[in-house]
Order: C-alpha cells, then structure tokens, then sequence
C-alpha cells in the first residue's frame, strides 16, 4: 500500500500518467517542495560541475609529474588507502596520467552539456574519486564535497533541462518542473551535514565563549589575503563574525526547511551561503576550490520561486533567441503539478546511503561514544567510494601553528641556494604574503600536510624529488650534495605579543644519523 508521498516519490513524467490521475495531497505537495529540487537548479548544478571538473584538471594537470607519476612526490607503490577504487595507481608513467587526464577532461565537457549525462555523471565521478586516491595528501575539504556532489549527482536527473539530451527528446506536451526522490532529499541533506556537523564540531571556547576564532583564522599566514590581515586590526569586529558564522551554519541549512512561504526563504537561504562563501571567505582567505564547490552545491538548492520571478524570466527569453537549449528557462509549471520521481530500488539505495553518511557524520563528532554507529566492518564501502567525510575545517578551533618554508640545499661548489624560491639567495625572514609563496593550491595543502607528525614519512619523498628536478637541470660543480627542510614556526596568540619565531629542521638528506629516519611510507 502506498502513501501520497511514497507515490510520488515513483512519479514518472506526465506525458506517460492517465488523464484521470489525481493530484497529489497538500501533505504530498509540501514535502516535494521541501525535500525536491527544481530540474533547473539541477541542470545549473550540472553546468557547475562540469566546470569546476576542467577548472580542477587543468590546475592539476600543471603537477601532473609531481603529484602523479613515479617520478614525483609519491610512487604508486606508496599510495595509501589500497581499497579505493582508482585507475591511476595502475601506472606511474607520465603518458598513462596524461592519457586519464584527458579522458576526465572528455567526460567533464560531456557533462558540462549534457550528452549522455547519466554516463559522464558517473565517469566523472569514478574518474574524480581514482584521482584523489592517487594522491590524498594534496586534497582539502572542497575536495571532499565535491566527489560527494558528483555520486549524488548519479542518481539525480541532471540532464532534464538546458542540455543536449533534453534537446534530442524534445518531448511534447508539458515536462516536470521537479525532482522529488530519495536522491533530493540526500543532495539537500548533504550540503546541511557541511554545516550542521561542521558546528558540532567546532567545540572549542575560541568559538563558543572567548569569540577569538576567526581572528586566528585570519593570523594564519598562508591562508590569509591582504584584505584578511588587515582585518586583524579589529579584533571586535572579528569577534561579531565568530558568533556570525555559527549562527549562520547553524541556523542557516533549516531554514531550507520552513513549510511556508518556502521559496522566497530558500532563496533568501541560498543567497546568503553564496555570499558567505563568494564574498566573505574568498576574499579573506585563500581557500583553493573549497567556496566555488560550496557555491555550486547551493545553486542546486535554488527553488522553482526563484525562476519563476519576472526578471528570470525575460532574461530566459532573451537567452532563448540565440539558445534554443536554454529557451525553457522560463517555463513555469504547465498544468497539473508535475513531479519527476525515480525508481522505487533507486530510492531504497539513496536513502539507505544518505543514512549510512548520517551515521558516518555522527561518529565524527564523537568518535569514541559512537563507534558502534559504523563499526570496522562497516567502513569499507566509505573508503572504497570516498564516501567519507568529517567537516572540521578550523574545528575543534583554528590551528595556532603557522609558518613558513625555507629549503636549503647545499651544492658541490659550496654554495647555498633556496629550492622552494626557484634557487635564489636563501633568506629566513618572513616573507610580506606567505599565501603567495606556494604555486597553487595543491602546493600550499601538500607542504602545510608535510609539516604535520602524521606525514612525516612523506618527507624524504619530496626531499628526493627536489634533489632530482634540480640535478636534472643544472651542470657539474652545481649539483646537489644535501637538502635541509626548514619550517620557520610561528605560533598564534590571542591578545599576546606575537610569539618568536622557531627555525624546525624538517629533513636534512643525507641524514646525519641513518636512526633518524622516519619510518618508510606505509
């Protein structure tokens, strides 16, 4: 026996029901307003995606040798997490990354325009998660939501509107304007979990009682813009931001939620995690793909009120003149309510997911009292799908320890030169930005990582690499002879004189005592 909702949740397009199908119930109604996405917001989210894919590949693809090969920072032989599903630890050759490379850029471009988009979706996101198990000690928390975007993104129809597929059916008769399946309800409550979890997380009195925590956010150098330190000047106003921000994620996500009135307040919801991260995180923190993942994720978010507001619509039927694609911007709800669902086992396995993450996201804020929600045994399908998470950006507080590199090596000639500033001089003062002294992204969070104990096995790794891009280019009498990783330590301190700095020797290679050395990579 079926409920209203239940049914639903199985609707297929109008096109296919009987005349004589009765509408659903108001109860019905609601909880498709609530838990359904609009199929214009999912093909805007598609349309994200795709790009985010070319915008990361091309950035990557920058360190392809470094970060991919054999000949880089980390062998294949010594990647770990063996129950991941990639394709890239097959090889540690060059050509064969490129060869990956260009296939997720095809796939990435398929979805971008939605040919075949249940293929590039699932393409896409395969190829996505093999990329961050070749390599996780460059990857951040953007990296992690969107993977999670993309394997939703599977179950969900993000091919109906502005896209390929949808010009070839060009059906007749009116379509669907919403998505209401198990897979919405995952999507929304996924982009919450970001949230709701990350405050739980964010345990510590610099959050909740003393207000201090986004001021060392912002002491931390190599995150920091020039527009993040020059607030420190106002310790006040940071401290009105701090208990901003856990409002804000707090409170924020359920008002996705309210039965009345929903549209205006979920745009209204949207708008303000858009500029949270766009405007106010952007620019004051140098936060790689992390903001324009979250961006995308709420542009999904975006309600049927939304496009139906006068201005969304003529700007569809201008872009309808010279994109016949996009014409159906502006296409209101024709007729009776119309709702896409999704097969009934395909809703059993994205609900049963969505409350496998739950549980997942709840051991994270505890891990000791709720150990049993996922046991051992349990975690094998969250580490072969990267469906693992825990959102502790600057949680339980914002990390004190900040600082700079200084990488010395010694050539045959005696000279000293600094191998992180291309052979210059070596110099210890701190540099005026050190947020600009790293490449890009993946750079800047794979030296912040080797900093930490846990990766110190990783060291003799990027040590060796250094020393063979440099021998490889440079003559007799010039080449290397010793290496010294040198972290200039400075730590955070609240409403105290800055702390001095201390100069910590990292690696040195070859290592004046052979017991010193860490242990080998796992």
């Amino acid at each position: 026996m079926t409920t209203p909702a239940t049914d639903m949740l199985t609707s297929v397009p109008p096109a296919a029901l009987p005349q004589a199908r009765p509408a659903p119930s108001r109860r019905a109604a609601t909880l498709a307003e609530l838990l359904g996405l609009d199929l214009r917001s999912l093909a805007v989210f598609r349309v994200g995606l795709g790009l985010l894919l070319l915008a990361d590949l091309s950035v990557r693809a920058g360190d392809l040798e470094a970060f991919y090969t054999d000949a880089g920072v980390l062998p294949t032989a010594a990647v770990p997490n063996p129950w991941a599903l990639s394709a890239h630890v097959l090889s540690g050759s060059f050509a064969f990354q490129a060869v990956l490379f260009a296939l997720a850029a095809a796939f990435a471009a398929a979805l971008l325009v939605g040919y075949r988009t249940g293929l590039a979706t699932f393409a896409s996101w395969f190829l996505l998660v093999s990329l961050h198990a070749r390599n996780p000690v460059v990857l951040q928390g953007g990296d992690i939501l969107f993977r999670l975007l993309l394997f939703w993104g599977i179950f969900l129809p993000l091919g109906e509107r502005f896209s390929v597929d949808a010009w070839r059916r060009r059906e007749p008769g009116p379509r669907p304007v919403t998505a209401f399946s198990g897979a919405t309800a995952a999507l929304i409550l996924q982009m919450c979990f970001v949230y709701w979890f990350g405050v739980a997380l964010k345990s510590d009195p610099m959050w909740w009682r003393d207000g201090t925590a986004v001021y060392c956010a912002l002491s931390l150098d190599q995150l920091a813009t020039p527009l993040g330190q020059y607030l420190l000047n106002f310790p006040g106003l940071l401290q009105v931001f701090t208990f901003a921000t856990l409002a804000l994620e707090a409170v924020g996500p359920a008002l996705l939620f309210v039965p009345f009135r929903n549209g205006p307040v979920r745009t209204l919801v949207v708008a303000a995690f858009l500029l949270f991260h766009l405007a106010a995180l952007q620019s004051c923190l140098v936060l790689g793909p992390f903001p324009y993942v979250c961006a995308v994720g709420w542009l999904a978010l975006l309600p049927g009120w939304f496009w139906e507001r006068s201005f969304v619509i003529s700007a569809g039927r201008w872009l309808g003149r010279w994109l016949p694609a996009a014409g159906n911007i502006a296409e209101a709800k024709e007729g009776p309510p119309a709702v896409l669902g999704a097969p009934r086992l395909m809703n059993v396995l994205s609900l049963a997911l969505l409350a496998y993450v739950f549980l997942w996201n709840v051991r994270t804020v505890a891990p000791d009292r709720f150990a049993g929600l996922t046991p051992r045994q349990a975690e094998l399908p969250a580490y072969m799908f990267c469906l693992d998470q825990k959102w502790g950006m600057f949680a339980p507080f914002p990390s004190t320890e900040d600082g700079w590199y200084v990488i010395e090596g010694e050539l045959e000639d005696g000279r000293t030169v600094d191998l992180f500033r291309g052979g210059g001089p070596v110099r210890w003062d701190k540099p005026a930005r050190v947020a600009a002294d790293y490449p890009n992204e993946r750079w800047r969070k794979y030296l912040m990582n080797l900093w930490l104990k846990e990766h110190e096995a990783h060291r003799p790794r990027f040590a060796a690499y250094l020393e063979s891009k440099w021998n490889a280019s440079h003559g007799v009498g010039e080449q290397l002879r010793a290496v010294r990783i040198y972290y200039m330590l400075e730590m955070t301190r609240p409403n105290q004189p800055p702390a001095p700095v201390e100069k910590v020797l990292l690696w040195e290679h070859p290592p004046p005592d052979a017991e010193a050395m860490p242990p080998p990579l796992p």
